[in-house]
């Protein structure tokens, strides 16, 4: 990841508030690696962590990670 990661946090929770209730993973998904570590840094502090694992399943990552 580079650039200002609190940034694309409050980004990514915002596009998170406004995907989930659609179901838009597919979008995030098509996005890549670069997303999934965005995702998983998300739900690492507690940012959404449950529209986070929510996408990361689709990953197939949300289960390699403690997001408690």
């Amino acid at each position: 990841m580079e650039g200002n990661l609190p940034t694309a946090l409050v980004s990514l929770s915002r596009a998170l508030e406004l995907a989930e209730p659609e179901g838009y993973v597919r979008l995030f998904v098509d996005e890549g690696p670069a997303t999934a570590a965005l995702l998983e840094a998300a739900a690492k502090r507690g940012i959404t962590p449950n529209h986070a694992r929510q996408f990361l399943n689709a990953f197939g990552t949300a289960e390699e990670l403690d997001l408690r």
